[in-house]
């Protein structure tokens, strides 16, 4: 069945045919003609409405061919071959076709593309597997396991705090007492020193241990402490088998073995065990000070100082130094309450060898200095590259674990971490950048934070920032960001260190005024009368480089302070008020800082 329709150049009527055949037909052409027509629209890649209508072209062509009297041979002879003819056509008719369907061509096409070359980077990153060759526990805890057991500390703290029973509460059974910083004859200093006495025998236990060379705590995923099975508590799980989890957004653990295994997950439970200790054993200074046993207040902050030394040794691990700092700062605290509240309970000879003890305590007990020991962190960055990226043998790799590296993220940000679907892992895969670039980029912010340590304080913070120029920048972050999450507030941690120094020299230099008080009956004008009977030299400020400044006693306060400038450099005379910090690398929004820092008083 046909209809006739206009012909596309004239007047002719055309037959509009259901197929190409159809209309060949009825054309009457010769059949070589014919057969030609049939074998080039056999060959067009061309809609069927287009193909009817070449058919129609080239019916034509031969028609007014034969008309001009050339025959079917000639016509063919000019005619070329097929095969290139139908390409010719198919692309002509293409160029013809409207807009709608070049555009999704072109996107068909270019998502035809990225679809293979998504399977590519799919393949490449299914197939890449991390190797782990190093292990960091074994070098982190090297010192610890060449110690025999019973030269370690770490056995003997576990012991007395799984019996050492629940913490007293408050007077106004609103809280747990606070045993660092309970006030002298108080209702809950009394509940306190019931709670000492009671359990004397443990806290003789730590200081025994607090004397031993090695802390002896053992890194590990898994921890041998649990407190939930210490006296009238409930137990919920198997100590050994007590564990770390990184929880999602939603609240719920999440892991995966590449995760769980690493240094990163390690458990620090021996930290916590250690501020309670150093909080109880403070208390027992005072209350033996108040008591007039000299020699178990002094044995209770040299036991301080053990379980300082101890938090810091770690395997050199960053926060293990930060609470060894904090419990060497609450046990400078205590010393100046017992000279301020007791100031008969300790002898000349008392005060030395506290003194001595006081003054031998540093912050990087491995290298009898003061310098931050950033081994552990660096051994944490090299392990969880090992485990989220593949080794070509040569230091480099891919990363073939974006999901081990999201987790990491959510454990380390207090901010919620961008979650990306498993499909985009070999994409990001492509653009993180590779293991070598990413070591690098990490080694170099710690080799900054090293040099930067050696600067005075208020050079170190402008050099930090320079520093962080370039780690701050968003492009950097995104490519190195397991170096970005695993960067500490390095910055900060310099500050801490400094300020943990000067609270040491401080602490010295205030026994040193409580030696000159009792042998002149009265405090030095200056600390330049200290040096060097009492003092080898006076301690520095490491804000502004000067002697630590001295308030001696007056009409207003009856004891001497001893200060820094802070971060301010600004001297106000002593006045510790709390103003808003300035914006500092690694600092939190809205943090806090004094006007001055009070490192020794006697209140």
């Amino acid at each position: 069945m046909s209809t006739a329709t206009a012909s596309p150049g004239g007047d002719t009527p055309r037959q509009t045919h259901a197929s190409p055949a159809g209309v060949v037909t009825d054309s009457q052409l010769p059949e070589p003609l014919g057969q030609r027509v049939l074998e080039v629209t056999g060959k067009l890649r061309l809609w069927k409405r287009e193909r009817i209508d070449v058919t129609h072209e080239l019916v034509s062509h031969f028609a007014e061919g034969l008309a001009k009297g050339q025959t079917p041979e000639d016509l063919l002879a000019d005619f070329g071959d097929p095969t290139h003819t139908a390409r010719l056509i198919s692309r002509a008719k293409r160029r013809q076709r409207p807009l709608w369907w070049k555009l999704t061509r072109g996107f068909g096409f270019t998502l035809l593309a990225l679809c293979t070359l998504y399977a590519g980077l799919a393949i490449r990153y299914a197939s890449g597997r991390p190797t782990i060759a190093v292990d960091y526990f074994a070098q982190l805890n090297a010192t610890t396991l060449a110690t025999p057991v019973e030269e370690r500390a770490w056995p003997r703290y576990r012991d007395a705090i799984m019996r050492l029973p629940e913490l007293p509460t408050s007077a106004d059974g609103k809280h747990f007492i606070e045993f660092g910083y309970v006030e002298p004859d108080t209702a809950d200093w009394h509940i306190a020193a019931k709670y000492a006495q009671e359990n004397a025998h443990i806290i003789a236990q730590v200081r025994e241990a607090s004397t031993l060379p090695v802390g002896g705590y053992v890194l590990s995923t898994t921890t041998d402490f649990n407190p939930s099975l210490r006296p009238g508590r409930t137990p919920v799980m198997n100590p050994s088998s007590a564990r770390r989890s990184i929880t999602g957004m939603d609240g719920k653990a999440q892991g995966v073995q590449e995760v769980d295994d690493a240094l990163i997950s390690a458990i620090l439970p021996n930290l916590a065990v250690y501020r309670e200790f150093a909080r109880l054993l403070t208390f027992d200074a005072r209350l033996a000070a108040s008591q007039g046993d000299a020699p178990r207040a002094i044995a209770n902050l040299q036991a301080v100082n053990g379980l300082a030394r101890h938090a810091s040794d770690p395997g050199g691990m960053l926060i293990g130094q930060l609470v060894g700092q904090a419990i060497y700062g609450l046990n400078s605290f205590a010393l100046s309450e017992v000279v301020a509240n007791w100031p008969g309970a300790l002898s000349d000879a008392d005060l030395l060898t506290i003194s001595q003890d006081f003054s031998g305590w540093r912050i990087n007990p491995a290298k009898q200095d003061d310098s931050i020991n950033l081994d552990g962190e660096r051994a944490v960055m090299y392990d969880l590259l090992q485990r989220l990226y593949t080794d070509d043998g040569h230091g480099d790799g891919r990363l073939v674990n974006i999901h081990a590296m999201r987790l990491v993220e959510v454990s380390n940000r207090m901010n919620q971490p961008t979650y990306l679907p498993a499909f985009a892992g070999p994409i990001t895969s492509q653009l993180m950048a590779g293991r070598a670039e990413m070591r690098r980029a990490y080694d170099d912010a710690l080799k900054s934070a090293a040099q930067n340590a050696k600067l005075p304080l208020p050079q170190q913070q402008a050099a930090w920032a320079q520093a962080l120029q370039r780690f701050d920048d968003p492009v950097w972050k995104q490519r190195h960001l397991l170096a970005s999450i695993m960067l500490p507030a390095l910055g900060r941690t310099n500050n801490s260190f400094a300020m943990a120094t000067s609270q040491r020299e401080a602490t010295v230099a205030g026994i040193a005024l409580e030696r000159y008080r009792r042998s002149h009956g009265t405090y030095p004008a200056t600390l330049a009368e200290l040096v060097p009977e009492y003092l080898p030299s006076i301690p520095l400020d490491p804000w502004d480089g000067k002697p630590i400044k001295y308030l001696p006693p007056d009409a207003s306060r009856p004891t001497p302070i001893l200060y820094s400038v802070g971060e301010n450099q600004i001297d106000n005379l002593g006045d510790d008020t709390l103003v808003p910090a300035p914006p500092c690398p690694g600092r939190r929004p809205n943090e806090q800082m004094s006007n001055d820092r009070i490192l020794w008083q006697l209140s």
